[in-house]
């Protein structure tokens, strides 16, 4: 049996199982359980019997908080790192293990891992079940939401793990996980407190819908921190993108469809804008990397890209490279915006409750500004990198010049207005400054004053010109990816 599983997965849960941290964080864990069990039954008086049941609970679901948010992440970060300060990684490559069940081998022990603190704690649980006050229901929700978040950190430490193998690059982030593991322990006792005291908001239809959605979030997490550490894992040559790729889509999918949902049951157009304004903000943070890979499809890529020119031509976007990532970037920030205009046009089934916030014209106008915004942010410092993006070095610059250029867009415009004497340049009323733009847009709910207008046309007329500009690198992605598809289909 245990040979048709993972191998990694056996290896790590075996060597967890041997190993003392594993035994002695059990340990300590159930110790601490233990101890506030003792303390709570001397101390309650008989009277407090029912209403103890919850306090209880609390203080055990903490000490489980600790080790299923706290040490099962950071024992799949230590994994993982592992392999690097061991040099074993080498032998996992030579097994000729892919890097996809090296990366689910690692999460599954992980996951394997929270399922015995998780099973070692159920007695206690049982007892505070027994004091009475505690809804099983709300128990459940509680301890499932739990086990989703300890797979989503434990996905996520695993690709951060996967980043670097420089040892002191590592240490700076073990400190910071370290610290942001244990920070979310009281946050998790106390939602858990709430919940339970509070058990029937969950049978609230808007609260159901609300985790739901946060449960489809969670597995997406998990599905692109996998994706991300076996991108870092594979081999040059291979293809490490287009599985994100693949992925952002299906969560650029997923929020479109979370935002009709919550428009048609609310029926609060602010509620696009928020959800929108998240959508196009990871959509340019994660596509930036995208945007900054090399060109040139690798010879095992090549072999992938489907052997009918027009299949071909279709897939581009989510093939490698970084020309075909800002048209991934694009193609995406396009498709949002008219899925959303489509949205905001429709009546919602359910009525407003109060007229609060931006007209719908101005929510539009809002969301077109933050998609030529995210285009020149992109676009203009990538048009000083070309081939040369093929070393890891420049790749890194290039993403950090964007930063730059967001940065001395703002503050450019203000120390030249403090030279020459201009208040409104020195305040950041400028177009280098979205929130200028969008305030101005705010203030004039009928109808835009010619300022705005102008400044509208502006930054159109600048996007349109990165647009331009980088119209032959695409045409020379196009290409490349027909003669590919071209010769796959003639061998």
């Amino acid at each position: 049996m245990l040979d048709r599983l993972n191998p990694v997965l056996v290896k790590e849960v075996r060597q967890a199982l041997r190993g003392r941290s594993f035994r002695l964080s059990l340990a300590l864990t159930l110790v601490a359980a233990t101890l506030a069990t003792v303390i709570l039954v001397l101390a309650q008086e008989p009277d407090q019997a029912v209403e103890s049941g919850v306090e209880y609970l609390t203080a055990i679901y903490t000490c489980l908080a600790i080790a299923l948010l706290a040490i099962v992440p950071f024992a799949a970060f230590q994994s993982m790192g592992a392999e690097w300060e061991e040099s074993t990684f080498d032998l996992l490559v030579l097994s000729d293990l892919p890097p996809r069940r090296i990366v689910v081998g690692k999460w599954l022990s992980s996951f394997v891992l929270a399922l015995l603190f998780l099973a070692a704690f159920l007695p206690f649980f049982t007892f505070a079940f027994l004091l009475r006050g505690v809804d099983l229901f709300a128990l459940a929700v509680v301890v499932m939401a739990t086990l989703l978040v300890s797979g989503v950190l434990s996905a996520s430490s695993i690709a951060i793990s996967s980043s670097t193998p420089q040892r002191f690059v590592r240490l700076m982030i073990v400190v910071a996980l370290a610290a942001g593991l244990l920070s979310l322990v009281p946050a998790a006792a106390g939602i858990s407190y709430e919940v339970l005291t509070n058990a029937g908001v969950l049978a609230d239809p808007d609260v159901q819908v609300i985790v739901a959605w946060l449960g489809v979030a969670g597995l997406l997490s998990v599905a692109m921190s996998v994706a991300i550490a076996c991108s870092r894992l594979a081999h040059a040559e291979e293809n490490r993108s287009s599985g994100l790729r693949v992925i952002g889509s299906l969560g650029v999918l997923a929020g479109l469809l979370a935002t009709a949902h919550f428009y048609e049951r609310w029926g609060q157009p602010m509620i696009v804008l928020g959800m929108a304004v998240m959508i196009f903000l990871s959509l340019f943070a994660g596509g930036a990397w995208l945007c900054v890979e090399p060109l040139p499809l690798g010879r095992r890529v090549r072999k992938q890209v489907p052997r009918f020119p027009g299949l071909g031509m279709l897939a581009t976007p989510w093939l490698p490279g970084g020309a075909r990532g800002m048209l991934y970037v694009l193609l995406h920030a396009g498709g949002v915006y008219a899925v959303l205009r489509a949205l905001l046009a429709r009546t919602p089934s359910v009525a407003p409750t109060a007229r609060v916030g931006l007209s719908l014209e101005q929510i539009e106008l809002v969301l077109l500004v933050v998609v030529l915004y995210g285009i020149l942010y992109l676009g203009v410092p990538l048009l000083f990198f070309g081939r040369s993006l093929a070393r890891m070095n420049v790749r890194r610059l290039a993403l950090g010049s964007i930063l730059v250029f967001a940065a001395a867009a703002a503050l450019v415009p203000s120390i030249y207005g403090l030279l020459i004497g201009d208040e409104g340049l020195q305040e950041g009323r400028h177009l280098g400054v979205p929130a200028f733009l969008l305030e101005r847009i705010g203030q004039h709910p009928k109808d835009l004053d010619p300022l705005t207008k102008l400044n509208l046309q502006w930054l159109a007329i600048a996007a349109g010109l990165v647009l331009l500009l980088h119209f032959p690198r695409w045409c020379a992605a196009l290409l490349e990816v027909h003669r590919a598809a071209r010769e796959r289909r003639a061998a």
